[in-house]
């Protein structure tokens, strides 16, 4: 990971992760033209960020998702949040996204040690756009 990374979570920033991914995915309707450029219209997308750690506190947890662990395991709807990813000092990506409750995978015996390990947490937005491909 860039060392010189900062992710802030509705403006708070959060520890670095070891690992960053970020996936588009789309659902599209697709055409081609007489001319023959191809003319996309994305029905539905999704852009993916997703963070892992080796280990995270239920402080940091906490931090960034606004709910502590217990919450977070009793919620049943989505927790929205705006992420903010801003590397090498350029203008910052910003994601208004949301966490879903199957959003995180951890090992199994984590809240026991106060910490969350192999931890992985997806934020998702769902974006709609028209692309053109010659």
């Amino acid at each position: 990971m860039p060392t010189n990374m900062t992710i802030k979570v509705d403006g708070v920033k959060i520890k670095n992760p070891y690992s960053l991914q970020i996936d588009f995915n789309y659902i599209s309707d697709a055409e081609r033209s007489l001319s023959g450029d191809m003319t996309i219209d994305g029905v539905s997308g999704k852009i993916k960020l997703i963070l892992e750690y080796d280990e995270i506190s239920l402080e940091d947890f906490k931090t960034i998702t606004g709910l502590t662990w217990n919450a977070f395991l009793q919620n049943k709807s989505k927790i929205k949040q705006t992420v903010s990813l801003e590397m090498w000092g350029e203008k910052p990506i910003i994601f208004d996204s949301y966490i879903a409750p199957n959003s995180i995978k951890i090992d199994q015996d984590a809240q026991v040690r106060r910490k969350l390990k192999n931890f992985q947490l997806e934020f998702t937005e769902t974006v709609g756009e028209t692309f053109i491909f010659d």
